[in-house]
C-alpha cells in the first residue's frame, strides 16, 4: 500500500502541483505498522471459529488490528465480527 501512494505522489500528484509552483512538495511519513494476518496462516483457529460461528469460508479485510502481531508472537488468532 505505501509504494502505491508513493508511486501516485511521485507520478501523478507532485507534477501537477509543480507545474503551478515549482517548489511543491510532499513528504509522506508512516506513522505505525500493523502486520497482516492471512487467514491461511491460522488454519487450526479459523476452523474453530467457523464451527462455532456456523460460517464456511475465511477472507481478508482491508483494515489493521492487534491480531497480527498476537499472531507474530506465536498465538493463533482470528478475528470475528461485522467485518
Amino acid at each position: 500500500m505505501q509504494r502505491r501512494a508513493e508511486k501516485y505522489v511521485a507520478e501523478l500528484l507532485l507534477p501537477r502541483m509543480r507545474a503551478k509552483h515549482p517548489d511543491a512538495n510532499i513528504m509522506l511519513k508512516r506513522r505505525s505498522f500493523l502486520p497482516a494476518l492471512n487467514p491461511e496462516e491460522n488454519v487450526e483457529a479459523a476452523k474453530l471459529a467457523l464451527q462455532w460461528t456456523g460460517g464456511n469460508r475465511t477472507y481478508a479485510v482491508p483494515y489493521g488490528t492487534e491480531a497480527g502481531i498476537f499472531r507474530g508472537h506465536g498465538i493463533s488468532t482470528v478475528i470475528c465480527g461485522p467485518g
